[in-house]
């Protein structure tokens, strides 16, 4: 992807915007792209996807990134935990923080999928998880 796209999640919108970053990083031409997300929360691209938190319906969408004008597509959901907030990825794993006091790490399929969810918030009692990254 040619870096050039910067997303935005707007929640009481059910939507997501891609747009056209300049070489001056100035933004313009700002569009509606995808489909099926519920409250989105947070985002995060990786290996020619889109991860998106759906907060009111208790998962994570996948959508396919267009190379050339960033634009989603073929956007499905898996279900993750309740009120998915955070994402981070490392590898072939995602983490999604959610607002029920959960960490849960699900394995990305080659097609993006995501799958064998699981809470591994190591015991500790967070209460409500926004953001999350790993170093």
């Amino acid at each position: 992807m040619s870096g050039n796209s910067l997303y935005v999640s707007l929640p009481h919108s059910n939507a997501v915007y891609v747009c056209q970053r300049a070489a001056d990083s100035s933004v313009s031409g700002c569009t509606v792209t995808g489909s099926g997300f519920n409250a989105p929360e947070d985002l995060v691209i990786a290996n020619g996807f889109a991860f998106v938190t759906n907060t009111n319906n208790n998962t994570v969408s996948t959508c396919t990134v267009d190379s050339s004008t960033g634009a989603l597509s073929n956007c499905s959901s898996s279900t993750v935990g309740a009120g998915g907030m955070g994402i981070a990825i490392r590898g072939s794993q995602i983490y999604v923080s959610t607002r029920s006091n959960g960490v849960y790490v699900c394995d990305i399929g080659v097609s993006g999928a995501l799958s064998s969810c699981v809470n591994t918030n190591g015991g500790s009692s967070f209460g409500l998880l926004v953001q999350m990254a790993i170093h």
